[in-house]
């Protein structure tokens, strides 16, 4: 394997790892809204 070849792999895991975090993160936000919404529709 070349130099340039484990440079890009490393890249693309990273690539990789950032956007799964990005998805992760925004499932966390859908979740956390949910609830808000459930509870302020409970105390309406």
């Amino acid at each position: 394997m070349s130099h340039a070849c484990i440079v890009y792999e490393s890249a693309v895991c990273k690539c990789t790892i950032y956007k799964s975090s990005i998805y992760k993160h925004s499932i966390y936000k859908h979740v956390i809204y949910a609830i808000y919404r459930a509870v302020i529709h409970e105390y309406k």
